[in-house]
């Protein structure tokens, strides 16, 4: 698709080389700013850094359900009976005495349920307090194998934050409310304790009965039940002491986490319960995290994310990275001089007017990495083909910053979703 050659008189972002596309603000923004502006309320930054020890927490469960598998135990089979055994005998003295039923061992039984679970899913909730501020937690996991999903939603007052986490064919990802997701590092601090978390269940003592959502459960006591903190996502110290609980016929029904610790510099102290109730027979699936995005950290002094499979480029003024049908996402940027945003976009929009005969769909403003800028949307045409354009302009310092987004029309929304992300990603670096 042709591009535009010249949008200005004066300094400012360049169109970029032929063949390159722009790129535009997606649908939600206005959802998005509101989630920025909770997380910049007074002190709400750092309780929700604190509260991902759920996230941390979850190593427990995840070990529990994904240890070794191997078959179902069966409940011990109770004893003949008296008159099973009688020999018939006119001397009642010659029957024997009836042998009573041995005792289920629940705990042996609740282990061996556990550890041949091939698959389960878990209600969480908990109920925590950080720093005298209090907060639930909600949510899902699942586990297939090694494989598992996670959802959590956190309730700070009138803050809600969705975090999701996948682990499926040996790679993570996570994401926040409907943000794309993001491969993680290989190695975190969940995946180094699972074995270690796991070994605190491997012995358990029947500490009798108990009632719980309306079922009278075994109450099972890991022999060491108190947990580091640091086992369970949390930098400080205190403990963490684990619960379970389970039917006669030792099926798994709920794990327990009891939290009293002190994290973070400075330091606060964290208390409260976090729950994990089985769903019994429950078949869940994992499905792969779609879109997946990577992380671009330019030279020039930025950085933004793109959908993680786009195929990368450059020229002396910016970066580009293309994907199907023909979508282009490229940040340019070059000395501002004595511009502002809005002459900038003013010869933007006379230039594409002139050079593409676009239309142009909408002029807004908004932001970009912290900076005012202008939105502009249009459609042109080009060698026959029906374009669909986005530019995102802004001033940081003493450069002129323009993101472009260039598609074939057709998939506006979903362009403008992928656009959005991108956009919402973007910061200026040092």
């Amino acid at each position: 698709m042709q591009r535009v050659t010249s949008i200005r008189r004066s300094p400012g972002p360049d169109r970029g080389p032929k063949g390159a596309s722009p790129r535009l603000a997606g649908p939600g923004d206005a959802t998005r700013q509101g989630r920025r502006a909770a997380a910049r309320r007074p002190g709400s930054r750092g309780l929700r850094a604190r509260l991902g020890v759920a996230l941390g927490l979850i190593a427990i469960v995840v070990s529990a359900c994904t240890s070794a598998t191997g078959p179902e135990p069966a409940a011990g089979d109770a004893s003949p009976t008296a008159a099973a055994l009688a020999i018939a005998s006119p001397t009642p003295s010659l029957a024997p005495t009836p042998t009573p039923s041995p005792t289920p061992d629940v705990a042996k039984l609740f282990l061996a349920r556990l550890a041949g679970m091939p698959q389960a899913s878990m209600a969480v909730s908990a109920k925590i307090d950080v720093a005298g501020i209090p907060a639930t937690i909600s949510g899902r996991l699942d586990a297939v194998g090694a494989d598992q999903f996670m959802t959590l939603t956190t309730a700070v007052g009138d803050f809600r934050r969705t975090d999701e986490q996948v682990t499926i064919a040996g790679r993570t990802y996570k994401r926040t409310g409907n943000a794309p997701w993001y491969q993680q590092p290989a190695a975190t601090v969940g995946d180094k304790v699972l074995s270690t978390i796991s070994g605190s269940v491997l012995s358990l003592a029947d500490a009798g009965t108990e009632s719980r959502g309306g079922l009278l459960l075994h109450r099972l006591v890991p022999s060491d039940s108190h947990l580091s903190p640091a086992l369970a996502g949390l930098d400080g110290t205190g403990t963490v002491a684990l619960l379970c609980f389970a039917k006669d016929d030792g099926t798994p029904m709920l794990l327990e986490l009891t939290i009293d610790a002190t994290t973070g510099t400075p330091p606060v102290r964290v208390t409260g319960t976090m729950d994990f109730t089985f769903t019994p027979g429950a078949a869940p699936t994992i499905a792969p995290p779609s879109p997946i995005f990577a992380t671009f950290a330019s030279t020039r002094g930025y950085a933004f994310s793109h959908p993680s499979t786009w195929v990368a480029s450059s020229t002396d003024i910016g970066e580009s990275f293309g994907g199907p049908r023909g979508s282009t996402v490229a940040v340019y940027a070059v000395p501002a001089g004595r511009e502002t945003v809005a002459s900038i976009a003013n010869q933007t929009v006379a230039a594409l007017r002139s050079q593409l005969k676009a239309t142009i769909d909408s002029d807004t403003e908004g932001t970009l990495g912290g900076e005012p800028a202008r939105i502009l949307v249009y459609h042109y045409s080009s060698t026959g083909v029906v374009a669909f354009g986005i530019d995102t302009i802004a001033i940081h310092g003493t450069s002129a910053v323009n993101i472009n987004w260039a598609s074939r029309a057709g998939a506006e929304e979903a362009d403008s979703t992928t656009f959005g992300f991108v956009q919402e990603s973007f910061r200026f670096t040092p």
